[in-house]
């Protein structure tokens, strides 16, 4: 596909695909498959599942603290991106360096000490 086709592309058939994306979409509720394919967008799998376990058996109810995890992960490379995200979640933030040896999380609140 040349450069102008991929713009005329973009521009014009893009945003009807997208507008049918949408409309299929509605209704649409938490499932593995989902959960799956959005980790996978995100590309943490290995290390969520060395937080969390296998992400196939996580209960539904537990979905949104699992991409919210997964989100932490992707901005875990540099401390104020972490933190960046811990404010816009509204965490606690309390991080206790390398001797801490448990993580605790709670349904909506995330203790990163010990």
């Amino acid at each position: 596909m040349s450069q102008a086709d991929l713009v005329r592309w973009r521009r014009d058939v893009r945003p009807r695909i997208l507008q049918s994306v949408a409309h299929r979409l509605r209704g649409l509720k938490w499932s593995p498959r989902l959960l799956a394919v959005l980790l996978d967008e995100l590309q943490v799998s290995d290390e969520l599942e060395a937080i969390v376990g296998d992400f196939r058996r996580v209960p539904i109810r537990e979905y949104g603290r699992t991409l919210a995890l997964a989100v932490a992960l992707r901005h875990s490379w540099k401390p104020d991106d972490l933190a960046w995200l811990t404010r816009q979640l509204r965490l606690r933030h309390t991080p206790r360096g390398p001797q801490t040896t448990r993580r605790k999380v709670w349904m909506g609140k995330v203790d990163l000490g010990g």
